[in-house]
Formats: structure tokens, sequence, C-alpha cells
């Protein structure tokens, strides 16, 4: 039996994002990548909202070969690049925007997000939720996640 586990950065007073929507702003530091790096590593899939999967989109791919990024970021971005499964839940995202990503994402519509984590939970492993404020205040409204990291 598969379980959802949310990972996420949030601030004492509650912000998961600086001023417009700037995630970037968040003090993260080498724990914090080291923290997510352990995730993927037991994550058998990740599960994103749109606004969140376009940011990784625009990232991770870079970060392969980037010798300029720590040993941390390249693990994850490896992750992504051997094909971890991922579904993005969305009314508005399109095949197209997916790329590189294209083969191994699946997009689900809001209302098809309970359908999904019940499928998910079926499975073996970790279905991870980086970031992604909507969809895990949704799961908690649910009670569909398991921990929260």
């Amino acid at each position: 039996m598969g379980k959802i586990v949310v990972s996420s950065l949030v601030s004492l007073d509650g912000y998961t994002e600086g001023p417009g929507g700037d995630v970037m702003v968040m003090p993260m530091d080498m724990a914090f990548g080291k923290q997510n790096a352990q995730r993927m590593a037991a994550a058998s899939s990740l599960l994103f909202g749109a606004t969140t999967f376009r940011g990784m989109v625009s990232y991770w791919p870079h970060q392969v070969d980037n010798p300029d990024a720590g040993e941390d970021d390249r693990f994850i971005a490896r992750r992504y690049a051997e094909g971890i499964p991922i579904t993005v839940v969305s009314d508005s995202l399109t095949p197209e925007e997916t790329e590189p990503f294209r083969e191994q994402t699946t997009i689900v519509s809001r209302s098809g997000l309970a359908q999904r984590v019940a499928e998910l939970k079926q499975q073996e492993g970790e279905a991870l939720v980086f970031g992604s404020r909507t969809v895990w205040t949704e799961l908690m409204a649910q009670g569909s996640w398991t921990s929260c990291i």
C-alpha cells in the first residue's frame, strides 16, 4: 500500500512563497537540499499542481550537468531524467507544456484528484508532493495524505 507524503517549505508565519509568488526568496540552505534529495530517493512518483510543475520543468532539466549545482540538486535532476512518474493536477496544463517530462507525466483534472490519489495509494512506495500548496491543502481537506515533512 502506497502513501502520499508532502514536503513543503513553510515559514513560521505561514508563508509558502515570497512576494509575487516567488518561492526562491524563501530561506533554502544545504539542509533543505539534503532533505529534498532524501525525499526524492524514497519517492516512487511525484504529485504536483500546475504552478509548481511549471517551476520544476523550468529548473530541473538544467541541473543534471550544471557544474555549479550541488550534489543533491544533481541527484534530484537525475531522478527526473530517469523518468520518475509525475502526476500534475490541473484544468489548464497541456501535454505540450510538460516537455521534457512529457512521457512520464499524467495530467489529471482537479475533479479527478481524489481518484488519482486513491490510485497512487494502491501502488507501492511514496507519492511525493513538493510545494503545490493548493494540492496538499485539498489533500488535507479530503484526509488523503499520510505525513507532512
